[in-house]
């Protein structure tokens, strides 16, 4: 009995390290309703009283454990309508979760009481693909991110919500974290003094997206009192409503770097030298490191505190600022001008859907911009991001492009990748950013193939530490090749975490000019 036990024991500890818990495995649960109903019974089991699967059901299911669960959400527009007292208002999220909606354009979250669209009050949260609107409250009005929450928030909008102090669209308190990848957050308000956009008061890392639209009294875009990165981003049109003083796109009162942004067109008022002002951005902190960027083509009307304000940059800029451009340098202490380009317009397009998932300003043929950031060799710690916003690749050599765009002359895209059944030649499912594969439940052989929209001469893959793991000429695009041509090549995807990346290029093998790429991590178990 003693050797049966420990025989068992063993079992268990080695299933353990396999799984994480022996019969406690993660749960999907995919929505199956509309409706705006709790769950039953908490029961293990998505059922509120008729039996349907609600995404208020789910997302009460998923707070039970620690596990970290995902939802399914199918594409419709799930309005938030049961009163708080009848147990509705805000989806309360206290535990680990992944929400997985269908694409932001197709799955929408609409809050139609006076309360917030998601309050995170603890455990690792991810959300994926979907529009957050409607919702209102003191702070954060689309997303409140509660002390030690984590969230990440990928391919989404989070537009048109309301919060009467602060953080509009979002809001990350003290000791939390937000990371924020190809998502827009767009026509926010905030009637108070911290952020149309954003308030952030924890930690807050934000790529290849863009902050538009958004308006407040002293902040319009984000105002930030933690720890900020911004890389390939656009923050563009916010505007500070106040009569006397605002900063339109960023007050910056943390500690921040940016590099590859483009800030312009976003409206400020006054000049209140102690507190908010300037189109652009105002640096009180002064720890505020810009790099690679454009900071241009703002605007500031005149408060009742001063006849005019600061147009781009008021405050000071950290000495390790270098590459930028900046229309009206009036007002902005810059330590270290000698790789600027001051008081010249940036010359950009209008903010547009130019290629990529999120909305950008290109810039034009004549904009100083161009070819002006930081130029190769290194020190890498100057350098450009390796792919603009769009996801167009950046030079390797010579000089890339200020802000968010690397002008290129492609226009083709890679706009997702399909899992594969190399034996059958049949496609298996979209492969999403963060997918958890379960060998067992799959095909013994796989591929993966690149969704490609334009005319590509080529696609270049990258598969893990290797950046040119297979070149192919010819549609479909595959990673491990296709011959004859639809017949997949099996590649073998061993139990961990994996990126694949693909770039397509306009000529053959990897040549002339490049379109918008795609980088995506997902994790596979036996």
């Amino acid at each position: 009995m003693r050797a049966s036990r420990l025989s068992q024991l063993i079992g268990a500890i080695i299933l353990t390290a396999m799984t994480g818990c022996p019969g406690c495995e993660d749960v999907v649960f995919t929505v199956n309703s509309q409706a705006d109903a709790p769950d039953a019974t908490l029961d293990g089991k998505c059922a509120d009283s008729s039996g349907r699967c609600t995404l208020r059901a789910a997302i009460m299911e998923a707070n039970k454990d620690a596990f970290r669960d995902t939802i399914e959400v199918p594409p419709g527009t799930y309005h938030l309508d049961l009163p708080p007292a009848s147990g509705g208002g805000r989806l309360h999220i206290t535990s680990n979760v992944r929400i997985e909606g269908s694409g932001a354009s197709g799955t929408v979250i609409d809050q139609d009481v006076s309360d917030q669209v998601i309050v995170i009050e603890g455990g690792n949260v991810e959300i994926n693909r979907l529009t957050l609107q409607g919702g209102n409250a003191q702070f954060g009005g689309g997303i409140w991110l509660g002390q030690g929450g984590s969230l990440q928030l990928n391919d989404s909008v989070v537009r048109d919500n309301h919060a009467f102090t602060g953080g509009g669209g979002l809001s990350i308190t003290t000791g939390s974290t937000a990371t924020l990848r190809r998502t827009s957050i767009l026509d926010n308000r905030a009637n108070g003094a911290f952020g149309g956009g954003i308030l952030n008061q924890g930690e807050l890392w934000v790529s290849d997206s863009t902050i538009a639209g958004n308006v407040a009294n002293r902040a319009g875009g984000i105002r930030n009192e933690g720890n900020m990165n911004l890389r390939n981003t656009t923050v563009s049109g916010n505007t500070a409503s106040s009569p006397d003083a605002g900063t339109g796109g960023i007050s910056q009162n943390g500690s921040a770097v940016l590099n590859n942004v483009t800030l312009t067109d976003n409206t400020g008022v006054g000049s209140e030298l102690g507190s908010f002002t300037g189109g652009g951005i105002h640096s009180i902190s002064g720890n505020t490191v810009v790099k690679n960027s454009i900071i241009a083509g703002n605007h500031s009307k005149p408060g009742g505190n001063s006849l005019s304000g600061s147009v781009d940059c008021h405050g000071a800029l950290s000495g390790d600022s270098k590459y930028n451009l900046i229309g009206d340098s009036h007002g902005c202490t810059i330590p270290n001008s000698g790789t600027f380009k001051l008081d010249v317009p940036a010359n950009l397009g209008p903010l547009a859907n130019n290629g990529g998932p999120t909305q950008t300003h290109v810039p034009l043929a004549n904009s100083q911009a161009l070819n002006a950031a930081f130029d190769f060799p290194p020190p890498d710690a100057d350098a450009c991001e390796g792919f603009d916003q769009r996801g167009v690749q950046r030079p390797g050599a010579g000089a890339c492009d200020m802000g968010a765009v690397e002008v290129a002359g492609a226009s083709v895209w890679v706009i997702g990748f399909m899992l594969v059944d190399a034996a059958t030649d049949a496609d298996i499912r979209l492969l999403r950013h963060g997918d958890t594969l379960n060998l067992s439940t799959l095909p013994a052989q796989l591929s993966i193939r690149a969704e490609v929209s334009g005319s590509a001469g080529s696609v270049v893959f990258g598969f893990d530490a290797n950046p040119s793991f297979a070149t192919e000429n010819v549609a479909p695009y595959a990673l491990g090749g296709d011959a004859p041509v639809g017949d997949y090549t099996p590649v073998p995807i061993s139990v961990g975490s994996h990126t694949v990346t693909a770039t397509p290029f306009l000529g053959p093998n990897g040549t002339g000019d490049t379109g918008g790429s795609l980088k995506m991590t997902f994790l596979v178990q036996p």
